[in-house]
């Protein structure tokens, strides 16, 4: 159930990271849940968070693969970034509650001018989430479509910042950047440019959820999850999976920087 947050864009997701420990034999989480056995989420973002509900997507996929959600808060604001919700009241508070199992910290893409308050505030929010029982986790994005040149310095910020925060990578930039280099499939970026069309938002919500579930994709009720009547056709949800393998397999510690 989505929190009550003014702009939906902001997991949070801490806890205890599961040693590749499989739940059951055919569905094993690769993050573990709290001692319910429910996941609570906290989201920090801004639009690239909350278009077309993103978090709400992957409450689905979570649900579709028997892995429960307790709570999901999202605090995302237009434009904003890390150093603004640092300086934000209401998310310092969500913060505090402690004990999510992942929190989400997402900002612009910050290939350039925007890497220094990547690093700084991602380290920052990271120690805080600790103090409070929570795991912290970075969700890469993208460049605008105007400077795709830019994915491999977005890509590699995003991990540095992980990596120096302790925290986990969740590479939704990264399985952009594989499924544009097929060409194939439903476009993922918005008619902007920058903000992501329902199926670039998707395939960031499959990225995630291939962290905490290896449920074959094949079995996923697209349309369910989309929420909406029609799916995906065969050959996308093909271009979607192959764009989230090869990101993940990019990392060998999958979903760790």
């Amino acid at each position: 159930m989505i929190g009550s947050a003014i702009l939906l864009c902001a997991l949070a997701f801490a806890g205890q990271e599961a040693v590749a420990q499989p739940q059951d034999a055919e569905r094993p989480s690769l993050l573990q849940a709290g001692e319910d056995g429910t996941f609570r989420l906290l989201f920090v973002g801004n639009s690239l968070t909350y278009s077309h509900e993103m978090p709400r997507m992957l409450e689905r996929l979570l649900q579709q693969s028997g892995l429960p959600v307790d709570r999901i808060e999202v605090q995302a604001l237009p434009n904003y970034g890390l150093e603004d919700h640092w300086n934000r009241p209401q998310t310092r508070r969500l913060l505090a509650e402690g004990n999510w199992d992942v929190v989400f910290l997402q900002q612009g893409p910050s290939a350039t001018e925007g890497r220094p308050s990547l690093l700084r505030f991602t380290r920052l929010f990271a120690a805080e989430a600790r103090r409070g029982g929570s795991r912290a986790g970075v969700y890469m994005v993208w460049p605008s479509r105007r400077r795709a040149g830019d994915y491999t310095a977005v890509l590699a910020n995003h991990r540095q910042a992980a990596a120096e925060a302790d925290a986990l990578l969740f590479p939704a930039g990264h399985a952009w950047k594989s499924y544009r280099e097929h060409g194939e499939g439903p476009a993922v970026y918005g008619r902007d440019g920058f903000h992501p069309s329902r199926v670039g938002a998707y395939l960031a919500a499959l990225t995630i959820w291939r962290c905490f579930s290896e449920m074959p994709l094949a079995e996923v009720d697209h349309a369910e999850a989309l929420g909406r009547r029609k799916g995906l056709s065969p050959e996308a949800a093909a271009a979607l999976e192959r764009a989230v393998d090869q990101a993940l397999a990019s990392y060998p510690r999958r979903c760790r920087p």
